[in-house]
């Protein structure tokens, strides 16, 4: 009997001519672990709020939901985890409602907590945690209640490669432990697609393909879909496999071995050379930045410097630092000690908002803060993002901003941030909820856009996205950037912070940074 069943589901947005979705159905049964992916639009956050109790966004819904368990979890892909301020409190809230007793609450809390390696964090205040452990307390919060199914809408899009390969290993390990279903939707998919029994996958709010992993060999061939494989099972579909497809890193360099071998390099680093004449876009010089007087630093002496034309990038762990920097430079957060100065002039004499004025925009993680009508239309009055972005948004006209899908919403706030003309565009974590191939436009669209002398300052975590249009890369590890290097240089040497292309070539071809390096090696 399957724990939730789907049947010829169907939904529309208040006032949208087209439905969202439209003859979904499937089923997830006991302890199964179902991966759900799709292109931005597709309705994959909206099938997920379909599917939680009292969930539904503004529309109407046909067809039928059938869950046979006692409860469900749901780990958001917002920021914001917490009801209460400190972890305890948080793990604890959903029980106090169902009326345990204060022994039982704490015997189920303190397991919970061992069991995701937060027995030292039960004290903290949330406000003070990285994020990556208000992930882990966000999974605490959802699994306290010991649900039989737990709902997660991109998890880790906020986390560094190595945090979300740790939040994925728990939450695999308690539910294999356990029986708990697994229904995840998730754009970066490589870390977890190897672990699921199933995928699913949307395309125009309806299935356009549902198997086992290792056996969507077909995928290779749409556009849309193809970027949600991991790169070795691209790869191997692209050269005729048909079924077991490599989803690790291990299969992948066993499979790409026999093919490759050892070929000596395939790429030369290449530098971003400044003009001679002109002044750097932004310079950070030993900057320092508390969050309170009594607060530890979370910038210690950083120095970063960016050119006009040129696209730097900035990587490093959760809590390193690197969004305070960000709000440093637009001018949200000031420095206690060290010099930034943005196009040459101190940025504490940009005065009544005249950084903001043709100069400096910042995208924010949260971008929905930066939305303000009633709808997407209204928003982008005046804005052709066909010939701004080469995106054309206008079929989300008549969606309220706040009903967008996170990477919907993300390409919404850039294009009012290209609107206002900026020579400096500060960007963080811009593909969070961006399928595979808007994230090759959006690298695209940067591309040209630092032809024209725009600098870019952009905070990522998608390691496979930086080298598509960055010039340079920044490691930034405790509040000061400890590795400085051109792009191809900076991933060929990592060993955790680094492309999948190099994950799996290393030891055959040296250089290869990104999917079209390794392929052009492999169709040799």
């Amino acid at each position: 009997m399957a724990l939730l069943e789907i049947k010829d589901l169907k939904f529309t947005y208040a006032g949208a001519a087209e439905p969202s979705l439209s003859g979904i159905s499937f089923s997830v049964y006991h302890g199964e672990a179902v991966l759900l992916c799709g292109p931005v639009g597709c309705g994959k956050s909206t099938l997920i709020s379909c599917l939680l109790p009292g969930g539904n966004p503004r529309g109407t819904t046909d067809g039928t939901v059938s869950f046979s368990g006692h409860a469900v979890g749901y780990v958001s892909q917002s920021e914001q985890v917490s009801v209460t301020d400190r972890v305890f409190s948080e793990l604890s809230f959903p029980l106090e409602n169902l009326g345990l007793e204060p022994s039982t609450i704490l015997r189920r809390v303190s397991e919970l907590a061992a069991a995701l390696g937060l027995e030292k964090l039960l004290d903290r205040r949330i406000n003070t945690l990285s994020g990556g452990e208000r992930r882990l307390v966000s999974l605490g919060a959802a699994l306290i209640t010991r649900p039989e199914l737990l709902l997660l809408d991109e998890p880790t899009s906020q986390l560094d490669p190595v945090t979300a390969a740790r939040f994925y290993d728990s939450l695999f390990r308690i539910s294999r432990d356990n029986g708990i279903a697994l229904f995840i939707c998730e754009h970066r998919t490589e870390e977890v697609i190897a672990l699921c029994d199933r995928v699913i996958m949307l395309k125009d709010g309806t299935v356009a393909q549902a198997d086992s992993p290792r056996a969507l060999s077909s995928v290779e061939t749409d556009a849309q879909l193809r970027g949600f494989l991991p790169l070795s099972a691209r790869i191997a579909a692209r050269l005729g496999t048909k079924a077991d497809l490599p989803l690790t890193v291990s299969e992948g360099r066993k499979f790409l071995g026999k093919i490759l071998k050892s070929r000596g390099a395939c790429c030369e680093n290449t530098a971003f050379e400044p003009s001679k004449d002109s002044e750097p876009a932004l310079e950070m010089r030993d900057i320092c930045f508390a969050y309170g007087r009594r607060e530890p630093d979370v910038l210690c002496g950083l120095d970063l410097t960016i050119h006009k034309g040129e696209a730097l990038c900035l990587l490093g762990g959760n809590g390193s630092g690197k969004s305070t920097a960000l709000s440093v430079a637009a001018g949200l957060r000031k420095a206690y000690s060290g010099k930034c100065r943005v196009f040459g002039k101190n940025i504490s004499d940009y005065k009544n908002g005249s950084l903001w004025q043709n100069c400096v925009a910042l995208v924010p993680q949260n971008v929905r803060t930066l939305f303000v009508r009633e709808t997407v239309r209204e928003e982008l009055s005046g804005i052709d993002t066909v010939e701004l972005m080469g995106l054309d948004l206008s079929h989300l006209y008549d969606r309220h901003p706040y009903d967008l899908s996170g990477g919907e919403a993300h390409l919404l706030a850039i294009a009012l941030a290209l609107a206002a003309k900026p020579r400096l565009l500060l960007l963080d974590e811009p593909t969070q909820g961006v399928d595979p191939l808007s994230k090759a436009m959006l690298a695209d669209l940067l591309r040209r856009l630092k032809s024209d002398s725009l600098a870019i300052l952009a905070v990522t975590h998608d390691a496979d996205f930086a080298p598509l249009f960055a010039d340079r890369c920044v490691f930034v590890s405790s509040g000061r950037a400890v590795a400085d290097a051109p792009t191809r240089e900076f991933f060929s040497v990592g060993d955790y912070y680094t492309t999948s292309a190099v994950k799996l070539s290393r030891g055959f071809v040296s250089g290869a940074v990104t999917e079209a390096d390794l392929l052009s090696e492999v169709e040799k």
